[in-house]
């Protein structure tokens, strides 16, 4: 498994692009594989020789004009990148795209993304099973479970040998604190001594600067983002919509809702809190006139050219206390200037993304700053070079880093929510960034939020952490 070695591979002898939908997998139920590849339908292959693999069928769900489900596919493209191609016309006929699919005691089940459910019976291509348990699964029911205690308690001590004060040239430890709500802790911010944390379906946590329960509020929904400006706090809470609350430190009064049509999962306030800029269900950002908190309404509505809006892909901050931008994993990314009467949009930001599963935006005073590629990159908004050669600045002779970035003053906070890696840098010059250092943690860091004398880290299961600077 450490060296592994391509077998074969099988070309097709037509060609296809189309963006939507995304969903092309392989399911293997040996000695066939199945591959659905949406318009294509379901291909079925003889593995039993990995070597030189055989086409068996091809199985397609055809929808013609006037029938259920047929549609008129767009075949202009969105960004005047890529033209779409299919292998067939259609105005004529089209396949309804196959997007799920299981295979099993000579059946095969798959959906049809514009059509239904379609089961398929043909013993010769579908596995039958034979419905013994292998030797291997009888042992696994004998097994026993030995494995015990919380699997996300931190290692103080491997946290205390990499964390260090910013400036202690010996690189001696910090102190570390820690927070657990029982759930997941998805966001976190400070204001005036106590931190307020948004904890999915236990609502917003009020804590002390030793991390420290002082208070607990319910929320309508899902706590998945909260945010303070002045003396207002504002919270995602998923299908519960935009909150807004009048803060009195521990305690907080609802004075506001905002209630999209789909689920609310990242928010951020313009300073002067006439604005929220917000994600919401999977593929839009809505921007909200929040001047009145007890009648919040929509004004207008951003939209990729196609894809969706992965977690947290909106600018962490306002660039210049003004701008903000959001994006898509198709392409676009839509830059917003915040500080007139009303919202005026900026040329799209062409021909650079941050990393899709990891990276992100954040604002570093008047520059946007982007994770990607081990590194990052910077520009001011109304840029008018070519995005796609603008440098990535990394670490020399050091590690890459990768995730959500956060950023105040000579400090950049890089949190990776798939690998658990948090990474601490010092941009004094932004173009030759330092480590200052990284770990490693087993919890999923979300986008960190640095204080005046701490850095806070909401890590999903594994808590909430707070490491001094």
């Amino acid at each position: 498994p450490a060296n592994p070695k391509q077998l074969s591979r099988i070309k097709f002898d037509w060609r296809f692009y189309y963006g939507y939908p995304d969903t092309w997998r392989v399911k293997l139920s040996y000695p066939y594989a199945y591959l659905y590849h949406t318009y294509n339908g379901v291909f079925v292959f003889d593995v039993s020789d990995p070597g030189n693999p055989r086409e068996l069928a091809q199985i397609r769900v055809p929808l013609n004009p006037g029938d259920r489900g047929f549609r008129e596919l767009d075949m202009k493209s969105k960004n005047g990148l890529r033209m779409p191609v299919l292998p067939f016309d259609p105005k004529k006929k089209m396949y309804s795209p196959v997007c799920g699919l299981v295979a099993t005691d000579g059946y095969m089940y798959f959906t049809g993304l514009f059509s239904d459910l379609h089961v398929f019976h043909d013993e010769k291509i579908v596995k039958v099973e034979t419905g013994k348990e292998t030797q291997a699964a009888v042992d696994r029911k004998k097994a026993e479970l030995k494995a015990e205690g919380d699997f996300h308690k931190p290692d103080f001590e491997a946290m205390q040998s990499k964390v260090h004060p910013l400036t202690d040239g010996n690189k001696k430890s910090t102190n570390i604190k820690h927070y657990s709500c029982g759930g997941q802790v998805y966001a976190a911010v400070e204001k005036d001594g106590l931190v307020y944390a948004a904890c999915g379906k236990a609502g917003i946590h009020v804590l002390d600067d030793n991390l420290d329960i002082k208070a607990k509020h319910s929320t309508r929904g899902f706590a998945m983002d909260v945010q303070i400006v002045g003396n207002r706090l504002y919270t995602a809470e998923g299908s519960g919509g935009l909150g807004c609350y009048l803060l009195d430190r521990e305690k907080v009064f609802e004075i506001g809702t905002y209630a999209s049509k789909f689920p609310i999962r990242q928010i951020r306030i313009s300073p002067d809190q006439r604005y929220g800029v917000i994600h919401v269900g999977g593929s839009s950002y809505e921007i909200i006139d929040i001047s009145d908190a007890g009648n919040m309404r929509l004004i207008r509505t951003e939209r990729g050219w196609g894809g969706l809006v992965y977690y947290r892909q909106m600018c962490n901050g306002f660039i210049a206390g003004k701008y903000i931008c959001g994006t898509w994993c198709g392409g676009r990314t839509f830059m917003l200037d915040l500080s007139g009467n009303e919202p005026k949009s900026l040329p799209d930001i062409m021909g650079i993304l941050p990393d899709m599963e990891a990276g992100g935006y954040c604002s570093c005073e008047e520059y946007a700053l982007l994770t990607r590629e081990g590194g990052y990159s910077f520009f001011k908004p109304g840029f008018e070079g070519k995005y796609e050669d603008l440098p990535v600045y990394r670490i020399d002779d050091g590690p890459a880093f990768y995730g959500k970035p956060a950023c105040r003053g000579k400090v950049l906070a890089v949190c990776n929510r798939i690998s658990g890696e948090i990474a601490l840098v010092d941009i004094s010059d932004l173009t030759r960034p330092k480590l200052i250092y990284q770990l490693q943690i087993s919890g999923s860091p979300d986008c960190a939020f640095i204080g005046n004398k701490s850095v806070l880290i909401p890590a999903g299961y594994q808590g909430l952490f707070s490491f001094d600077l």
